[in-house]
């Protein structure tokens, strides 16, 4: 996803965050916002190893990053680490990862909370 769409559902999930009861709709933009941003900076990673986007994008597909543990491993293969243990930004992917129990549970049906949960967790992200 480019930089733009990821700015534009930023500001489309403050937008729903405000004027939504419930604010789910909020969360769950800001929390595809945050997915689509750590592919970009894998993709930027594999850039500046001498990857096309176009390459860069592919290898993430074959490398079935949608899966936790997969991602991982491409982050601890260019940056050295694991997310939550990366200098300077570390701790925003530790508290992005908290997000993650709300989003699963909504997503599957499996769970509610509140709508302040909800709008605090979107800030947060």
């Amino acid at each position: 996803m480019e930089p733009s769409e990821i700015r534009r559902l930023l500001e489309n999930a403050k937008v729903a965050i405000k004027t939504s009861r419930t604010a789910p709709d909020g969360f769950l933009l800001s929390y595809v916002a945050w997915e689509a941003f750590q592919i970009r900076v894998l993709i930027v990673g594999l850039a500046a190893r001498g990857l096309t986007v176009s390459e860069a994008k592919s290898f993430l597909e074959k490398e079935q990053i949608w899966k936790q543990h997969k991602k991982n491993a491409v982050f601890r293969e260019l940056f050295g680490a694991n997310p939550p243990n990366l200098k300077f930004v570390g701790k925003y992917f530790t508290e992005a990862s908290e997000c993650s129990e709300l989003r699963n549970r909504h997503v599957h049906g499996s769970g509610r909370t509140s709508p302040k949960t909800f709008a605090d967790l979107s800030w947060r992200l």
